[in-house]
């Protein structure tokens, strides 16, 4: 067992300095304090979380996770852009609709006046 500081375990480690005192306070580690500064009981032999190319499972399955959010994501953003396509024909098309039929219609007066002229024309035809 060898005796290091908070740096020199993090060092050894490789993990972070606040890794190191994270394990240090949930008694992952040993330590003690001497002089007001914290010094490791590291096993030289045996480093925790050294090993960082062994598979991890949970960490496997995040990424998987992860990988079908995005497609999902993306998935959803072309949906969503289809559907503003279709907002914007809908409203260009109620537009067109609005000025056909908001147009002044002409007053029933006109519209009989018209009427009795197509009529008379039609009698004269005959």
């Amino acid at each position: 067992m060898t005796k290091m500081t908070i740096q020199e375990a993090a060092a050894h480690l490789k993990v972070s300095e606040k890794t190191i005192r994270r394990r240090i306070k949930d008694k992952q580690l040993n330590a003690s304090k001497t002089d007001g500064r914290w010094h490791v009981h590291v096993e030289v032999d045996a480093g925790l979380s050294t090993d960082r190319t062994a598979p991890d499972p949970l960490l496997d399955q995040m990424r998987t996770e992860v990988k079908y959010l995005r497609e999902m994501l993306d998935r959803k953003d072309a949906q969503i852009d289809q559907q503003n396509q279709l907002i914007a024909m809908t409203t260009q098309q109620n537009g067109q609709l609005l000025t056909r039929f908001s147009a002044p219609r002409p007053s029933m007066g006109e519209r009989v006046g018209r009427w009795v002229a197509r009529l008379r024309e039609s009698v004269a035809s005959l």
